[in-house]
Parts: structure tokens; C-alpha cells; sequence
């Protein structure tokens, strides 16, 4: 095992450990033994994004996905920063189609995308993705209850209603 690889390794180990600074401190390690390890700018990248320093962020996953441009997390993790942390939900949506290309069996993206959608106030597209998702996870709350918001923002109030009673059933307190 190469030090790179072996750096990275300990970054897992330390992530899983939730020991966050650390683990920044081994995929720097990491990248800094081998300047082209896209997993370790991919890594590096989700934790910034998490501690919501979105230029760092996004900056290491552009490094991730110019080393590994197939690489669907990357763009999944971007598409997240742009949508949850930057309020970019255009470039979101961008991150997620591409996203959703590489690996159409992630429900994730869909749910994502469905909720950048319904910010970018696309309600028939956000629905789209809502019912995608639903259909491989019918129990998550906040699937429902935003699918009812876009069928109420295109005047399905029925549809709203069966989805905001049906997010009430799964525990939705609101």
C-alpha cells in the first residue's frame, strides 16, 4: 500500500470515528502524497461541505470530478453544497442530473433533485423526482410532505391533501 492510500485509509478510519479534524488532516496527507487521489478530494470535499465552508468544499470536488469525471458522489456531494449550503439551486439541479446519468439507481439524487426543483418553484419536475424516490422508499416523511407542497403549488389539491395525510401517518408533527 502506497502512503497516499494509506493516509486516505486512516482519513476513513477517522471519519468513521467522527473525528472530523483529523480526518481533514489525512486526506490533506493523502492529496499531498499524490495530487491526483480524486477520492481524497472527494472526502475531503463532503466533510467541508459539512462544516458548511462551501468555497473549500467545491473546490476540492472540482478537483474530484476533473480527476474522476464519472464519479457520481462527487457530483451528488457538489449538487448537496450548491443546494443545501450555497442556496444555488440551479447549479444543484446541474450536479444532480449528471449525478442521476452515472447512477440512476441512487434514489438520493432524486430526492435531492426533487427538492431543488421544488426550490427553483419547478413543482411538475420536483414531483417527478418526489415519485421516483417514493417508489423505492414509500416510509420517508419529508418525501410526502414536499410532494404535497408541489401538488398544493400546482393546484392538485387532492393529491396534496393524500400526501400531507400520508406524511401525518408517518409521523410528520408539523
Amino acid at each position: 500500500m502506497n502512503e497516499a492510500t494509506k493516509f486516505f485509509n486512516e482519513g476513513l478510519a477517522c471519519l468513521n470515528a467522527n473525528d472530523i479534524s483529523q480526518a481533514i488532516e489525512k486526506f490533506t496527507a493523502a492529496i499531498e502524497h499524490d495530487e491526483n487521489f480524486a477520492d481524497a478530494y472527494g472526502a475531503r470535499g463532503m466533510i467541508y461541505g459539512g462544516l458548511s465552508k462551501v468555497d473549500e468544499a467545491v473546490s476540492d470536488l472540482n478537483r474530484a470530478i476533473e480527476l474522476n469525471p464519472n464519479d457520481a458522489r462527487s457530483y451528488y456531494n457538489r449538487g448537496m453544497i450548491y443546494a443545501v449550503r450555497a442556496k444555488e439551486f440551479s447549479k444543484a439541479v446541474d450536479d444532480l442530473n449528471r449525478a442521476a446519468e452515472l447512477a440512476p439507481e441512487h434514489l438520493q439524487i432524486y430526492l435531492q433533485r426533487g427538492f431543488a426543483y421544488m426550490r427553483l418553484e419547478n413543482y411538475e419536475l420536483a414531483v417527478d423526482d418526489f415519485d421516483r424516490y417514493i417508489a423505492g422508499d414509500k416510509n420517508f416523511v419529508p418525501a410526502y410532505y414536499w410532494r404535497s407542497l408541489c401538488h398544493k403549488n400546482l393546484g392538485n389539491d387532492s393529491q396534496a391533501q393524500a400526501d400531507f395525510d400520508r406524511a401525518k401517518e408517518l409521523g410528520y408533527k408539523g
